[in-house]
């Protein structure tokens, strides 16, 4: 019977206790404040709603539009399977009399010191895609040095305005009326006037860009595009099949292989001829430039990039975590992890633009380009300039797909 007592007073305790922690809960619940009304609820539910469909849609877009430059990853990916990199020269249909290949003109270069070493007399120059040096070919080049070196420059004085001049030497423009009687001596095709054969391999052969967007300027669809358009919607498809449980095993190659390549391109881009020059570039700042408000619309644009700011991307992703899971930790190393990766890659790119500026003789913010001028342009011109290009090739446009991948991940699950 005492036993019995027992029990039943140990019953009635745990259940005072547990309508201790009820009316407590209630009273914390009553402590943070209730709508005064329902239209009030339905009103603040449509407005997150509105929100929620933006951001949708918005997600929608980037979605559709950064799978393009996966599928451009892909279609370089497999183009760079062959010995001979096909937007290394200059000898296609699709080239014009600007477009400037680089191995070409360093055996140009490499000829006119071999005569000059031997003391014969030469006026070789890298003119229309090729090395010339026949007397008769340089006597009518010199008869039109309009026609090969002539350009426009805009006026410091009035930058709206744009007047006539000729190149005197491949860097100075001439604007006066008796510019081209100075010119004595031919000399190669002026650095602003240079079209890299990797610019127009992807802006005339990949893209096949019109020169408007007229209908009648309208061409069929690129076979090649197309194929690799819809491999990349493939790829994220079987990557995002299963949700998180298949995504999360993604990343574990798509997230630490482009940390690989990086680390290879950093050490083999900070040992090239000219590296210095473009790290001091990089690390020395102008501050008469924080003066310009596009510098700042600049580093807001990547920021929020970046880091998804506002995209939903994080917070998709976030959202799978454990309940109690420490969310500023987290924060903060995404925070910091994003912006020393930046910082580190800033060493690979400018090492590589000062490499490129010292074989060319210019300088660095002659050849420095942004978005696909950097990953479509400058980088494919640079590997052809380096030993095993096929392998650089490859590991490049390799490291870019497994990092479009990643960020369509995000864009997926936001959606």
């Amino acid at each position: 019977m005492t036993i019995i007592k027992y029990e039943k007073k140990k019953q009635e305790s745990v259940k005072i206790s547990e309508t201790e922690v009820v009316k407590t809960e209630d009273e914390k619940v009553e402590s943070r404040g209730t709508w005064s009304g329902k239209m009030e609820f339905l009103l603040s539910c449509l407005g997150y709603a509105g929100l929620g469909f933006a951001n949708i849609f918005a997600q929608c877009f980037i979605g559709v539009y950064y799978n393009i430059i996966i599928a451009w990853t892909i279609y370089y990916l497999f183009a760079s399977f062959t010995s001979d990199l096909p937007w290394q020269h200059c000898n296609n249909n699709y080239n014009d009399r600007n477009c400037f290949s680089f191995s070409e003109y360093k055996k140009c270069e490499a000829l006119r010191l071999n005569r000059t070493l031997a003391g014969i007399e030469n006026n070789i120059v890298y003119l229309d895609r090729s090395c010339i040096e026949e007397p008769v070919v340089l006597k009518s080049i010199r008869a039109k040095k309009q026609f090969w070196y002539g350009s426009e420059m805009v006026l410091k004085d009035n930058p709206q305005l744009k007047v006539k001049c000729i190149y005197t030497n491949t860097t100075f423009c001439d604007p006066s009326e008796n510019a081209a009687s100075s010119i004595t001596r031919l000399f190669d095709i002026p650095v602003k006037l240079r079209k890299s054969s990797s610019g127009q391999y992807l802006s005339k052969s990949v893209l096949q860009e019109a020169d408007s967007i007229e209908p009648h300027n309208f061409t069929s669809i690129s076979g090649g595009l197309f194929l690799s358009l819809l491999a990349a919607w493939v790829i994220v498809f079987l990557c995002c099949l299963k949700g998180i449980k298949s995504t999360g095993k993604v990343v574990y190659f798509t997230a630490i292989f482009p940390y690989v390549v990086l680390v290879i391109l950093l050490v083999r881009a900070v040992t090239l001829d000219g590296a210095s020059q473009g790290i001091h570039f990089y690390l020395v700042p102008e501050w008469s430039k924080l003066s310009d408000i596009r510098v700042w619309e600049a580093a807001a644009v990547q920021i929020f990039f970046s880091l998804s700011i506002g995209g939903g991307g994080l917070i998709t992703l976030s959202s799978y975590n454990q309940f109690h899971n420490n969310i500023l930790r987290d924060t903060v190393i995404v925070c910091i992890g994003n912006c020393m990766t930046s910082f580190v890659a800033g060493f690979a790119i400018f090492s590589v633009l000062g490499f490129m500026a010292a074989e060319l003789g210019v300088e660095v913010q002659d050849v420095a380009k942004g978005g696909t001028g950097l990953a479509f342009e400058a980088y494919p011109d640079l590997v052809t300039r380096l030993p095993l290009p096929t392998l650089w090739a490859i590991l490049f446009f390799l490291m870019l797909f497994t990092l479009g991948l990643d960020s369509q991940f995000a864009s997926v699950e936001t959606v």
